[in-house]
């Protein structure tokens, strides 16, 4: 019941140091609840591999590209120090940044790079948002199951979407991964191209769905181009530095 957590951002009084850095793995963790992800890990050694100390050549381990992993916090103040302070200006400001202790130029690459992975599990060999679900589903890992993304809005229009359409579909993930606080506005929805009207994150998504692909590709081979547009769009709100401030 905390104001600073039921405030909306941007209004009035809310503070300008509201907030905090997203932790790495918690980005992974909320996509994965926020879309109906289901674990098809059914090996003995789940455990063991999620928690491993060393980083293997291959494979896709938390302590390496999240720099966390569970019940793995080197001591009670977790993975970082309480009263760590970010050079520049949050010093400047005399605020306290201790999720920011744990990233850096590397740290942020590696867990872009996983968590396509990751959203994109299952589908092909290599893991690919192009390729379709592999069925059997994976049993070693986490996934999305199609009917978990054919659950959000106009999953079926395919690739003859509507500006409208996509509309809702970037709103539905605004919902989901931004509480509503997605910046820019859509008011052209079906002329994507005005930048004048459609600004922010929001305007820029919708221009990306526009240059999907267009035409009658027949029903099956339509509703799986709509499901790679949903795990790009999911995968470039999870990256962006939107995402990365929980506020």
């Amino acid at each position: 019941m905390d104001p600073e957590a039921r405030e909306p951002l941007g209004a009035p009084g809310h503070a300008v140091d509201a907030g905090k850095t997203r932790e790495p793995l918690l980005k992974l963790v909320h996509v994965w609840r926020s879309f109906g992800a289901v674990s098809g890990d059914s090996s003995p050694d789940g455990y063991r591999r999620w928690g491993r100390f060393t980083c293997p050549s291959g494979g896709s381990w938390p302590q390496c590209s999240y720099t966390q992993r569970p019940l793995g916090a080197p001591s009670v103040f977790n993975f970082y120090l309480p009263d760590y302070q970010a050079p520049g200006e949050i010093t400047d400001l005399d605020l306290y940044s201790p999720e920011l202790q744990i990233l850096n130029e590397s740290s942020v690459v590696l867990a872009a790079n996983d968590l396509y992975t990751q959203i994109c599990s299952g589908r092909g060999s290599s893991n690919n948002c192009h390729d379709q679900l592999t069925s059997p589903p994976p049993s070693d890992r986490a996934y999305f199951p199609n009917e978990s993304l054919d659950d959000l809005p106009n999953s079926g229009c395919g690739t003859t979407c509507t500006g409208q359409q996509d509309t809702n579909l970037i709103e539905e993930i605004n919902l989901r991964l931004l509480s509503g606080n997605m910046s820019g506005e859509i008011n052209a929805p079906n002329d994507p191209a005005n930048t004048t009207l459609n600004t922010g994150m929001k305007g820029v998504l919708l221009r990306l769905l526009q240059l999907g692909i267009t035409g009658d590709l027949g029903e099956s081979v339509a509703r799986q181009a709509r499901r790679r547009e949903m795990l790009y769009l999911i995968h470039l709100v999870a990256i962006s530095p939107e995402y990365d401030m929980q506020r």
